[in-house]
């Protein structure tokens, strides 16, 4: 599930990409609940205050996990003072497919304590015949598994409708900041993921809410398919629909 938030930035200093470190791992979890608040998936998975504050845990968890896993890439996008020969700062969300470089290992200890405003899980592809299991999710006690089971299993439907088996980079997740938005930062994770799959020849994949559909195709995706469930709403009588649109990025088509 990918997000664009609204919410319009102060401060207009340059951003860089950077690999995740493991000290990062609890300020995503902020970012991520803090970007995803408000999504009615989200809400209906985990419905108490009590629950999300588990669920914080449980990312920050998986984001350790998936940052020691050299089959995913997770991005996150740095302020960092201003340097204008640096190659890998922004200062538009333009929708520019040239791929601003990520900042080398060497580079990553001196620069960690910068403040984080973004980040992006890129999952790498994996043939069927490879062994492989990337690391699961510990869900907090009060997950409605019911809902969070069904929508697992709408996506997977989605995505083997989208791109089949073939193996792909898939943007599992991406949240910013909301009080940075609007700064550059979805272009340049996005960005880094549309070059490997340009230069291993392998389609992209990911999942969109309706909302953030236009920045993806202005990215160069193409809308593949529609994924929607419908589900009870706790302690009530009534339901809702949630849909989202897969999205294929295919080598070469920008």
């Amino acid at each position: 599930m990918n997000y664009i938030f609204s919410l319009r930035a102060c401060n207009t200093m340059p951003l860089r990409l950077y690999p995740a470190v493991p000290a990062d791992a609890n300020r995503i979890s902020e970012i991520h609940m803090a970007a995803f608040a408000s999504n009615a998936m989200l809400l209906a998975q985990f419905p108490t205050p009590e629950v999300r504050v588990g669920l914080r845990e449980s990312i920050r968890l998986k984001a350790l996990a998936d940052i020691d896993d050299p089959k995913v890439s997770v991005l996150v996008v740095r302020e960092h003072p201003f340097d204008p020969d640096s190659p890998n700062t922004t200062g538009a969300e333009d929708g520019s497919n040239q791929c601003p470089g990520v900042v080398r290992e060497r580079e990553m200890e001196e620069s960690a304590p910068r403040g984080i405003i973004a980040f992006a899980k890129w999952s790498h592809p994996v043939s069927k015949d490879v062994d492989y299991e990337e690391a699961a999710w510990a869900w907090p006690a009060g997950t409605n598994m019911r809902i969070l089971n069904g929508w697992v299993k709408a996506a997977e439907e989605g995505q083997e409708e989208a791109v089949g088996d073939r193996p792909c980079y898939r943007l599992t997740f991406m949240g910013t900041d909301p009080a940075h938005e609007r700064r550059g930062a979805a272009s340049m994770m996005v960005n880094w993921g549309l070059e490997q799959c340009n230069k291993d020849g392998v389609p992209g994949y990911l999942e969109s809410t309706l909302e953030a559909a236009p920045f993806y195709e202005k990215m160069g995706f193409a809308a593949s398919v529609k994924i929607s469930m419908r589900y009870l709403i706790e302690g009530q009588d009534q339901s809702e629909m949630y849909e989202e649109i897969a999205f294929v990025y295919r080598p070469g088509s920008t």
